[in-house]
């Protein structure tokens, strides 16, 4: 007696093929590429640490954290020691905005980040010699 692998008997042989046999998939293999990509970032995107500060805290304005002053002494620290070599940020646009959103209003700006990672860096630098 041959195995129906669960498969009621009542079912012709055509129809028992047709239901056991997975279905063709009509996708080019871009889309496949592209459809695993996606299912990659699906698994991974909610172990990722971004994901994790984006859905644990709301977002924190850095002068909730730090006053403009302080900001504006370790912005200095930054310019002396980490911009003659590595001038990623404008001084006077950057003297300049922290004048503008110090006096601003709003909780978050596009230029916070900014503002951290110089007040971070000169933190971090700010008693060190030599450099």
């Amino acid at each position: 007696m041959p195995a129906n692998f669960g498969i009621p008997a009542a079912f012709s042989r055509a129809e028992r093929h047709s239901v056991a046999a997975p279905a063709k998939s009509k996708t080019t293999p871009e889309e496949n590429k592209r459809q695993h990509g996606e299912n990659i970032l699906r698994c991974l995107e909610p172990n990722s640490g971004a994901s994790f500060a984006r859905n644990a805290t709301p977002a924190l304005s850095i002068f909730k954290i730090i006053s403009p002053e302080e900001i504006k002494n370790l912005a200095k620290v930054y310019f002396n020691k980490v911009a003659p070599c590595y001038g990623l940020v404008n001084r006077q646009v950057f003297f300049q905005r922290l004048e503008e959103r110090s006096q601003s209003t709003l909780s978050n700006d596009r230029y916070d980040s900014v503002f951290a990672g110089v007040a971070a860096l000169g933190s971090l630098l700010q008693f060190l010699n030599g450099l």
